[in-house]
């Protein structure tokens, strides 16, 4: 019986250092999820915007940002797409793979 208590008061003691652990650890935890939060609420306005939502109280230099990153976008994108064998000039040819053409 003694042995039961002694077991049942280490385990207790043991949930209770787990417990104080947790609660210690949720300080940081909570201020991550605040930030996360804060920075996917950023990242929505800026989408929206991007979008074209939500351009009416914009100044023109926050607009002129806007019309530079698009731009900037683009111009990414169509370098990925020439980087690609489907649409590089010389197609296929270029992996040394040859296409017969479906009649």
């Amino acid at each position: 019986m003694n042995r039961t208590i002694e077991r049942y008061q280490k385990r207790a003691k043991d949930v209770g250092i787990s417990s104080r652990m947790v609660k210690d650890n949720m300080q940081p935890v909570k201020e991550d999820a605040f930030t996360l939060a804060k920075k996917i609420d950023i990242l929505e306005v800026s989408k929206r915007k991007l979008l074209g939502d939500g351009l009416e109280p914009c100044s023109i230099d926050e607009l002129q940002q806007l019309e530079n990153q698009l731009e900037r976008s683009l111009t990414r994108i169509r370098a990925r797409k020439l980087q690609t064998p489907k649409f590089h000039p010389f197609g296929y040819q270029i992996l040394g793979v040859e296409l017969t053409p479906i009649p």
